[in-house]
C-alpha cells in the first residue's frame, strides 16, 4: 500500500455514469499511479475499482463516494469483499508510518506484517494488516493458489534488482560511477509510482549500510528506521 493524492473535485460523470465509467476509471488509475492500491501489482491484468466501504445492502450513497473508490486488482477486490471494513484510508493516512511490510515473501513463506508502533490501538491498522496478510498469503482456491504464485513471482523479480543495486554500492569494486547508477535505481525503486514499493522502503529502512551512507535518498521517512547511524 502507498499514499495516494485523490482528486479534489469529484468527476461529475461519477453522479450520472456510475463509478464504472472511463473517467472515473482513469482518474482512479492515474491516481493510484496504475497500481492495485492494496497489492501495489502495476497494471493488473484484471482490473477493478474497489470500495473501501462495502456498499451493503445496495448502498447508493457508499456506492457513488468519490471518497470510496480506489484501484485494485481482481484478486485483492474479491480478498477483500464485505468482510474487510475500516481498513486505512490511503489518500489520508501514508500506510507506511503505519505497517511495516517484513521484508520480501517467497512461494515457500508467507509475506508478514506488523504495526510500527507496537503499541498502536488503532483497529483500522490491524483491520488492514489481516486483510494484506490475506491479500498476499491467501490460497483457499485453486485460483487464489495460482494468482498468490503469480504474484510472488512478480515481486522476487524486483527484489533481485533491489538486491543488485544494493550488492553494487557496498561491493570493494564498484566506483563512483557504479554507486551513483545503483542510487539511481534505488531512488526509483522508493517512489510511490514502482510496483512493490512498501516492500523496497522498508527493507532499505533496515538497511544498516544503505540508511548509514545513503539515507537521503529516503530522508522522508528516515525516522521510521530502526537502524542507529
Amino acid at each position: 500500500m502507498f499514499k495516494v493524492i485523490r482528486p479534489l473535485e469529484e468527476p461529475v460523470e461519477l453522479k450520472t455514469k456510475g463509478y464504472n465509467s472511463e473517467k472515473i476509471v482513469n482518474t482512479l488509475w492515474e491516481m493510484c499511479y496504475r497500481k492495485c492500491y492494496l497489492c501495489e501489482t502495476l497494471n493488473p491484468d484484471a482490473p477493478e475499482i474497489e470500495h473501501k466501504e462495502p456498499h451493503e445492502n445496495k448502498d447508493e450513497d457508499l456506492k457513488v463516494d468519490w471518497k470510496n473508490l480506489f484501484y485494485s486488482c481482481r484478486r485483492c477486490n474479491s480478498i477483500k469483499g464485505v468482510k474487510h471494513k475500516n481498513i486505512l484510508d490511503v489518500a489520508q493516512v501514508d500506510p507506511i508510518t503505519k505497517i511495516i511490510w517484513n521484508m520480501a515473501p517467497s512461494n515457500y513463506s508467507d509475506v508478514t506484517f506488523e504495526k510500527v508502533d507496537k503499541q498502536c490501538k488503532d483497529k483500522a491498522v490491524e483491520d488492514t494488516i489481516k486483510l494484506l496478510d490475506r491479500c498476499f498469503n491467501e490460497t483457499g482456491t485453486a485460483f487464489r493458489g495460482i494468482t498468490r504464485e503469480a504474484l510472488i513471482e512478480k515481486i522476487e523479480i524486483k527484489l533481485q534488482h533491489f538486491l543488485k543495486q544494493a550488492y553494487k554500492i557496498r561491493h570493494e569494486d564498484s566506483d563512483e560511477d557504479d554507486i551513483e547508477k545503483a542510487r539511481k535505481q534505488l531512488k526509483v525503486m522508493l517512489q510511490n509510482r514502482y510496483p512493490y514499493s512498501a516492500f523496497w522502503r522498508w527493507r532499505f529502512l533496515r538497511d544498516p549500510v544503505l540508511m548509514r551512507e545513503h539515507s537521503d535518498l529516503l530522508s522522508e521517512y528516515a525516522k521510521l528506521s530502526p537502524c542507529k547511524k
